[in-house]
């Protein structure tokens, strides 16, 4: 069914809410003095891998639904999620707000040819994962803004798993290509011949003036009205992490590595200047957050949650 992913998150959302509204919320928030701070794996532990702020718990989530949970349970007091199940998770009655974008999009298509551009797609079989989520979106967005109608001048293959797309593009199993770093830099490293057809962040860019806010940092609004100033310190010490791992991509991939050994450091390095790293506070990020929910929520407006977040979403 196309959107299974969605309806199973947003029915473990709502379950999870009214357990919370029933019980979870009197309990006493005990990471007032040492806030946790949760993060799934791969390319967005950048944006804790140097912190130096605020004593605080780092947990790295390698499952979505953990990932959802935690925040709905009210055990996290900061996370890095993207930015629509920020959307999702408030829309359904979590205590999260915007506390701002962290990665600016990391998507890429390939191919194993010499082309660029729109024309590098057209007859070619596009793999990739995720029917009807935001990367699928950006992608068929994209390519009808620039004159293509997907599935018929590019036909989308779906693949159930994104370990298949790497082995098979590399085997030359596929002929065309959507991944995200660090796969990117992994592929690059094996076949040399790869060729970045399009770079879906410029693309977005040249749309809209900016790119797309793919992952966020959200913040509890308990916490938030409770420790403001922690939450300032926090905020702050995550974007100057997030400054010092472009500036200092080994360290950071370093970093990454002692957090998630199963992450190779030298990769997780070299993926860094195509992760478009940085943080812009709610408020200055808000055009471009607006755009990036439009555009999900015209695509099916179950990816934000059923509705655009209202001005309460925001922190200030």
């Amino acid at each position: 069914m196309k959107h299974i992913k969605i309806l199973f998150l947003t029915l473990m959302v709502t379950l999870a809410t009214m357990a919370w509204a029933n019980g979870e919320a009197d309990k006493e928030n005990i990471s007032s003095q040492s806030p946790k701070i949760i993060v799934p794996t791969g390319a967005t532990l950048a944006s804790v891998a140097l912190y130096d702020g605020p004593e605080a718990e780092i947990e790295v989530i390698k499952s979505a639904d953990l990932l959802a949970s935690r925040i709905i349970s009210g055990e996290a007091d900061f996370a890095v999620i993207p930015s629509n199940l920020a959307a999702i998770l408030s829309a359904k009655g979590a205590d999260v707000r915007m506390a701002g974008p962290v990665i600016w999009g990391l998507l890429y298509v390939v191919v194993p040819g010499e082309e660029e551009g729109w024309n590098a797609l057209k007859g070619q079989d596009v793999s990739m994962i995720g029917r009807g989520l935001s990367p699928d979106i950006l992608l068929r967005h994209l390519a009808t803004e620039n004159g293509l109608i997907p599935g018929e001048d590019f036909t989308l293959n779906y693949v159930t798993s994104a370990t298949e797309l790497a082995p098979a593009f590399i085997a030359g199993k596929s002929g065309a290509s959507m991944m995200p770093e660090p796969m990117l830099t992994a592929v690059m490293s094996k076949k040399p011949q790869t060729t970045v057809a399009l770079d879906l962040q410029e693309e977005w860019t040249k749309l809209y003036g900016f790119s797309y806010p793919q992952a966020s940092l959200v913040v509890s609004s308990r916490f938030a009205e409770d420790h403001p100033e922690t939450t300032q310190e926090v905020v702050a010490a995550i974007s100057e992490a997030l400054e010092q791992a472009n500036a200092r991509p080994q360290d950071a991939g370093a970093a990454i590595a002692s957090l998630a050994p199963e992450l190779n450091a030298n990769l997780m390095s070299q993926a860094i200047p195509r992760v478009n790293l940085r943080f812009v506070p709610a408020a200055q990020a808000r055009e471009a957050l607006d755009a990036y929910y439009q555009v999900l929520f015209d695509f099916d407006a179950k990816t934000v949650g059923g509705s655009l977040p209202n001005d309460a979403f925001y922190l200030p």
